[in-house]
């Protein structure tokens, strides 16, 4: 050692202005939410956007922020399991005991997620009020117990309608789950396309195709059988006299719109024809 020569040098801070502090940020991890905080390599960090800065905490908030962290990504993955139709349920109970693990730990060093010191600590945190929710309050803001999540299924896969008899439940199930008429969509739930003009039947006075969006015609190769269909109330709402003169215009030509000018079961006061 006593032969090696050279000089040593220490490495050169950069110079700072009035107010300028050393940036510690780093990259933002994609895996955490954007305004919320996560622990990297024993460190507390708040993502904003791009990039994850070091909060200002002391050491007791710290240790705050670091289980209400891990209490908020054990929730997460029990919503994950409980939301996927082919999660075992033992899987899920093991969450849930680890929730429970992590949740008396945390309440028993920190209080109350709902305290006031937690909530300065982690308010921050998009997820806080979801935290919030794990503990159900009596009147004076005490624990009167745990919330559902940590001992049952709170959340059940929805399951959608693959199949239906009727044109009126192909209807019901498409209003719930498209919020409009499709017809493809409608047919699929009966067994086909070739279902359509049964649809359509069936349905008269309870779903209109707008004038305009083109003729009913299955075999032109076009796409307008599809469009422009409503239900009764979307249709004979607005203005139907307007409505009824277009419909009386597209009718003259193309008998399919006949319905469309006089449909006194559905029609309010006298019918559309009477407006």
């Amino acid at each position: 050692m006593k032969n090696i020569r050279g000089t040593y040098q220490e490495a050169e801070l950069p110079e700072l202005g009035e107010g300028e502090q050393i940036d510690t940020s780093i990259p933002a991890d994609p895996n955490v939410k954007n305004y919320s905080y996560t622990v990297v390599d024993g460190e507390v960090y708040y993502r904003e956007n791009s990039r994850m800065v070091k909060p200002e905490l002391n050491a007791t908030a710290a240790e705050r922020v670091k289980g209400m962290v891990a209490l908020r990504d054990c929730v997460n993955e029990l919503i994950a399991l409980q939301m996927d139709e082919y999660s075992a349920e033992s899987r899920i109970q093991e969450a849930q005991t680890e929730l429970n693990r992590l949740y008396d730990a945390f309440s028993a060093k920190h209080g109350l997620i709902n305290d006031r010191a937690n909530r300065l600590a982690f308010s921050d945190d998009s997820s806080y009020y979801l935290l919030c929710s794990l503990e159900v309050l009596d009147d004076d803001g005490k624990l009167e117990r745990k919330a559902d999540m940590f001992h049952k299924r709170t959340i059940k896969q929805q399951r959608s309608v693959d199949s239906v008899d009727t044109a009126s439940e192909a209807l019901a199930v498409c209003i719930g789950e498209k919020a409009c008429v499709d017809l493809s969509f409608m047919a699929s739930l009966m067994g086909g396309s070739e279902k359509i003009p049964q649809i359509v039947e069936d349905l008269k006075g309870v779903i209109y195709k707008e004038p305009n969006s083109g003729p009913f015609d299955l075999q032109d190769g076009g796409e307008h059988w599809a469009k422009g269909w409503q239900t009764a109330d979307e249709y004979l709402s607005g203005n139907v006299r307007q409505k009824l003169r277009t419909a009386q215009r597209v009718a003259a030509r193309d008998p399919f719109f006949a319905g469309n000018v006089d449909c006194p079961d559905c029609c309010p006061a006298e019918g559309l024809g009477g407006q």
